[in-house]
């Protein structure tokens, strides 16, 4: 996960979440995250589906995800209970089938 390390060296305090780490590990971080002891959680698409964390805020994809409903499930952590936000970079010669199904349903889609 290099923004991990990107972060890491920009002074911000964030706890990893990944299918690489031991299970203990992967509950800690939740843990910590929504304790509020950490405010930014960076994950791999591990916490895509099954993970309810309340009250999140943002929601920002490095990489989008393969398919439409992966994406929606990413992104619904930031609407659980408040109205939260989501922002995704995009390439356009990889990402472009999923922004197609995001423009077919209404998704507000900024492409520069």
């Amino acid at each position: 996960m290099q923004i991990l390390n990107f972060q890491e060296q920009a002074g911000i305090p964030v706890i990893p979440l990944s299918g690489i780490r031991a299970q203990n590990l992967r509950e800690e971080a939740i843990r910590e995250f929504r304790d509020n002891n950490v405010s930014v959680l960076t994950v791999t698409d591990i916490a895509s589906r099954g993970i309810d964390i309340k009250d999140v805020d943002v929601v920002i994809n490095f990489d989008m995800p393969l398919n439409y409903t992966t994406y929606v499930h990413r992104v619904g952590r930031a609407g659980r209970i408040r109205n939260g936000k989501s922002f995704s970079f995009v390439v356009p010669e990889s990402d472009g089938s999923v922004v197609i199904e995001l423009k077919k349903v209404n998704f507000l889609c900024l492409i520069f």
